[in-house]
C-alpha cells in the first residue's frame, strides 16, 4: 500500500517567523523590565530628595485652611514623641473646623484636655502678626501651643502658595524645600464643612532659638507690599452708632462690623506701603466674580471723596451676592484703604454712614485715633 504524502496546513506558521515572534517577545520583556527598573529608580530618587534626617528630634503639624479670600493656618511643633501624642487630635481639631459665613471666622471644637488662651493673652497680642487664638495642651513635661492665625490670600496659584508656607515651615526644621510635584506626597487633604484643609506632618530639627513653640507666629507668604506697616500718626474719625469694634483682622489697623437682619458687613481701616490701586481693584473684583479690568476702565470708575484737606479715591465694586466700597487716601507717603465688604442689600444701607465715616478723617501728627466719643 502506498504511503500518501503529508501536505502541510495551509494556516501552518513557517518556523522562521515563530523564532522572530519569539525574538520580539524577548526584546518587549527586556524593555519592560528596564523601565520598570528605571521608574523605581526615580521613585526612589524623589523620596530621596525630601526625606528627614535620621537623628531628627523635632516634629511640627500643620494645616492651611483656604477661604474666601483668606486662608487659615494651624500650626503645633515641638519633641516629636510628645507632637507624636496629640496627632490625632490635633487632625480632629482640623476636621470639626467650619465655616458659617464668609465675614466670620471659623469654629471648631477643642480636643479634650486642650485649653483656648484668652484674647489678650501676650501669645495673641504680641508682634505685628497677631495670632487670632492659641490652644494650649497641657503636660507634664513643657505643654504644647497650637497657633490660629489667618491672612489674605494673594491670587494666583494656590498651589503655589502651599509650597511657599509649607517650605517656609520645612524650613524652621532645617529641611530642604521641595517642589511642586512633591507637594501631594508629603500633604494630606482633608475635607472640611464649607472648605478643604491642607494637613502637613514633618519630622526635622529646630534650631536652637526654636526648641520650644514660638511666643508669636510667625506670619505665612504674603503680598511683598503687605509685609511690614509703616510708621505712621493715627488719624482721628468718627463710627456710626451702629459699628461695633471688630478684632483679629490682619494687616488693619481698625476695623468694625455692622449686622441687620442675619446680614453683616466688615469695615477696615490698613496703612500699606504701596499703592498699586489697579492691581488691588482687580484682586478684589476677582473676590467678588467679576472679570479684571483695564487702567482705563478703573480710571472712568474713579470717584473723588474729600478727607479734610486730603481727597481720596473712591471704587463701588458690586458682585451678585456682595459689595466691597473702598476709598484710598495718601498721607506722608502712606497708602490708607478704607473698605466696607459685606452682603449687597446690607451694604447699600451701610453706604451712606461709610461716605460720611470716610469724610470724618482727619490726619494730625499730634493726635491719636478716636472712636467718636
Amino acid at each position: 500500500m502506498a504511503r500518501s504524502k503529508s501536505i502541510p496546513a495551509q494556516d501552518a506558521i513557517p518556523w522562521t517567523l515563530v523564532y522572530i515572534l519569539r525574538g520580539a517577545v524577548a526584546i518587549i520583556a527586556l524593555v519592560i523590565i528596564l523601565v520598570t527598573w528605571m521608574v523605581n529608580r526615580i521613585d526612589r530618587s524623589e523620596i530621596n530628595s525630601y526625606s528627614v534626617p535620621k537623628n531628627h528630634k523635632d516634629r511640627m503639624l500643620g494645616a492651611i485652611v483656604p477661604f474666601g479670600s483668606d486662608a487659615w493656618f494651624f500650626k503645633v511643633s515641638g519633641d516629636k514623641n510628645a507632637v507624636d501624642i496629640e496627632r490625632e487630635s490635633f487632625l480632629a481639631l482640623i476636621e470639626s473646623v467650619k465655616f458659617d459665613d464668609p465675614l466670620s471666622p471659623p469654629t471648631w471644637e477643642l480636643p479634650k484636655g486642650w485649653e483656648r488662651l484668652p484674647d489678650d493673652a501676650p501669645e495673641n497680642t504680641s508682634g505685628m502678626f497677631k495670632r487670632f487664638a492659641t490652644l494650649v495642651i497641657p503636660s507634664d513635661d513643657e505643654s504644647l501651643e497650637v497657633s490660629v492665625t489667618h491672612l489674605p490670600m494673594p491670587d494666583g496659584n494656590r498651589s503655589e502658595y502651599l509650597l511657599s508656607n509649607i517650605n517656609r515651615w520645612r524650613g524652621q526644621l532645617q529641611l530642604t524645600p521641595i517642589d511642586i510635584r512633591q507637594l501631594k506626597k508629603t500633604t494630606l487633604e482633608i475635607p472640611l464643612d464649607g472648605s478643604k484643609a491642607t494637613f502637613v506632618d514633618i519630622l526635622g530639627t529646630a534650631g536652637q532659638q526654636r526648641m520650644r513653640p514660638p511666643r508669636s507666629s510667625s506670619p505665612p507668604v504674603a503680598e511683598a507690599s503687605r509685609r511690614e506697616l509703616p510708621d505712621f500718626a493715627d488719624p482721628t474719625f468718627k463710627v456710626p452708632e451702629d459699628w461695633t469694634p471688630s478684632s483679629g483682622v490682619p494687616f488693619s489697623k481698625f476695623s468694625f462690623e455692622v449686622r441687620d437682619e442675619g446680614k453683616n458687613a466688615l469695615i477696615t481701616v490698613s496703612p500699606l506701603q504701596s499703592l498699586d490701586l489697579l492691581a488691588n481693584v482687580n484682586r478684589w473684583r476677582t473676590q467678588l466674580g467679576l472679570e479684571s479690568i483695564m487702567q482705563k476702565e478703573l480710571d472712568e470708575q474713579i470717584k473723588q471723596i474729600k478727607l479734610g484737606d486730603l481727597t481720596g479715591k473712591y471704587v463701588q465694586l458690586e458682585g451678585e451676592t456682595q459689595t466691597i466700597l473702598v476709598v484710598i487716601a495718601v498721607h506722608d507717603g502712606t497708602a490708607w484703604f478704607i473698605k466696607l465688604r459685606g452682603d449687597r442689600e446690607l451694604a447699600e444701607k451701610q453706604q451712606e454712614k461709610f461716605e460720611g465715616f470716610v469724610e470724618s478723617f482727619r490726619f494730625d501728627e499730634a493726635s491719636g485715633a478716636s472712636d467718636g466719643d
